[in-house]
């Protein structure tokens, strides 16, 4: 389902480039989730884990495709229909703390460091006065 993409890796591995903005490991599209979920649930049945006959789970996983894509295609939209369900399993597997709190680790808490708030932004006054110094320290 997904070959493509997950190839272009190999590619990039025997040409010498990495580029990891473009990994589909790492930032998987939803081909390559619905790939891997459909190899999951597959696997399952297949070792009698999920309950389920091959054409019945065929036919449920091919019209979840089906209509996702018409939805996607549809209202144009890019989201991944597998966010709300990664949005609950994600935090229970990986433990991600939300940002902004502190949690406690053997007694001794550790607060989330935050950037600086960014500079006031300058007037128009000030971005001209500067202009005209430079302007000068130039001309001397």
């Amino acid at each position: 389902g997904s070959g493509v993409a997950l190839m272009s890796n190999f590619e990039q591995l025997l040409r010498g480039v990495w580029k990891p903005e473009t990994n589909e490991i790492l930032h998987m599209s939803f081909p390559t989730k619905a790939s891997l979920y459909g190899t999951v649930l597959f696997t399952l049945q297949q070792t009698h884990w999920l309950p389920i006959s091959e054409a019945n789970l065929i036919f449920f996983f091919s019209m979840f495709m089906i209509v996702c894509k018409v939805f996607m295609t549809a209202t144009h939209s890019h989201a991944s229909p597998f966010a709300p369900l990664e949005n609950l399993v994600c935090p229970v597997l990986f433990g991600s703390v939300p940002s902004g709190h502190h949690h406690e680790h053997h007694g001794a808490s550790h607060e989330v460091s935050h950037p600086p708030p960014p500079p006031p932004a300058k007037s128009k006054e000030e971005l001209n006065e500067g202009t005209r110094k430079r302007k000068a320290k130039k001309a001397e």
